[in-house]
């Protein structure tokens, strides 16, 4: 019988699916945002640049200075849609919080075999997720700031080696636009647009966990625990695959994204014994009351106070027992180092590189090995790892 933990955690994990949707459609904005004020910072820029190289271009101070003049006009002309990005971003994210806790309430209503009256986290609790919580040591603001002066900075890279090489104005547009012929993907600012795909996919994903991990904190009551789920593919991390299946206190222990771009998610864990105590949905107790009813020979009953005295306590115990098994215990489902060993040698060599991989198979480390677990939560270097596990490395 598939249990409420097993339909809780396969809905959560096909909805993953949609957060990858969802950061698509944040990585299109940004780019719509990007590309449509690329034309007037184009002109703006050429104007600049032929400015600059008609007064000569040396190593002198006149050039830095006429330089610095140029980054902070820069400053300038990107400030706007980086700003309307930074605007957008949060607004999409603030309301994709918002709708995930709502998402994993009906989950949890629809298959947990029980009537639960989930608390909702404040409106203005979920709208923090998305301003004041760090990922990858930074906040979404913090992000959007570093996303711009990575913008800036490769182009004024290209601007200043341009110049140096004595490049035409054309030639230096080139190198930060790119060429019409491939669309602009031969150009500089190509790598901001990959990084808003980076961003959006990594924020989007850390946004409904967090989310998410508000709406079980506030229904500890009902949400035992966390567990760690990565995605069973080639494309998955020595640090998400060493992760995977974990399980945590909510709110405790590692949350996704662990790195750039991870896909990993955290899904509850019902605890049957706490909801064994709340009161069964009408149509589920009826149920119960016929099965017990039944196997004690009792007349059946529409409810429990019309139960005979002397038989109620017995079937509090009955229907605890019963909503256990309806809920299930954690589903002992594959994680992703059983699954590993099953898979090719050419395979195991792609995920955990060819020496990892020798070692995992020969069984002389496991996955959570090869990460610093305490610390910094990154795999090791092969030379940190020889001097930690030597006996791996040693020959028989």
């Amino acid at each position: 019988m598939v249990t409420s933990n097993e339909n809780i955690r396969d809905a959560l994990i096909r909805h993953q699916i949609g957060m990858v949707r969802a950061s698509t459609t944040l990585t299109n904005d940004m780019v719509r945002v990007l590309n449509s004020s690329e034309r007037d910072l184009r002109m703006r820029l050429e104007r600049r640049i032929d400015q600059i190289r008609a007064r000569g271009i040396d190593l002198g101070p006149s050039t830095t200075r006429r330089l610095l003049e140029l980054e902070k006009a820069l400053s300038e002309m990107l400030g706007i849609p980086h700003a309307e990005i930074a605007t957008g971003t949060t607004a999409f994210l603030t309301a994709a919080a918002e709708r995930e806790v709502e998402f994993v309430r009906e989950i949890l209503v629809r298959d947990i075999p029980v009537t639960v009256d989930f608390i909702r986290p404040a409106p203005a609790l979920i709208r923090s997720v998305t301003r004041s919580r760090p990922f990858q040591g930074r906040v979404l603001r913090d992000w959007l700031r570093t996303f711009e002066a990575g913008d800036r900075r490769r182009i004024m890279d290209q601007i200043r080696d341009g110049l140096l090489q004595g490049q035409s104005v054309q030639a230096i547009s080139r190198r930060i636009f790119g060429t019409q012929a491939l669309q602009g993907r031969d150009g500089a600012r190509q790598i901001t647009r990959n990084g808003a795909q980076a961003l959006a996919r990594t924020a989007t994903n850390h946004i409904l966990v967090q989310a998410r991990s508000e709406f079980f904190a506030a229904n500890a009551a009902v949400i035992k625990f966390e567990i760690y789920t990565a995605t069973l593919d080639s494309r998955t991390t020595i640090i998400c695959a060493s992760l995977d299946g974990k399980r945590y206190p909510v709110g405790k222990g590692r949350f996704p994204p662990v790195h750039v771009n991870c896909r990993s998610t955290r899904v509850p864990s019902v605890d049957g014994s706490v909801l064994g105590n709340r009161p069964a949905k009408p149509l589920a107790e009826r149920e119960l009351l016929d099965d017990f009813t039944e196997r004690r020979g009792l007349r059946s009953v529409r409810d429990r106070a019309r139960l005979p005295r002397g038989t109620k306590g017995a079937f509090d115990q009955f229907k605890r027992s019963q909503v256990r098994a309806r809920v299930g215990p954690v589903p002992a489902t594959t994680t992703f180092e059983p699954w590993l060993k099953t898979q090719s040698r050419a395979f195991q060599d792609e995920v955990l590189g060819p020496t990892r991989a020798k070692l995992f198979r020969e069984g002389k480390l496991s996955l959570d090995k090869f990460v610093d677990q305490n610390s910094t939560g990154k795999p090791y270097r092969l030379d940190d790892l020889m001097r930690r596990e030597p006996q791996a490395f040693e020959t028989p």
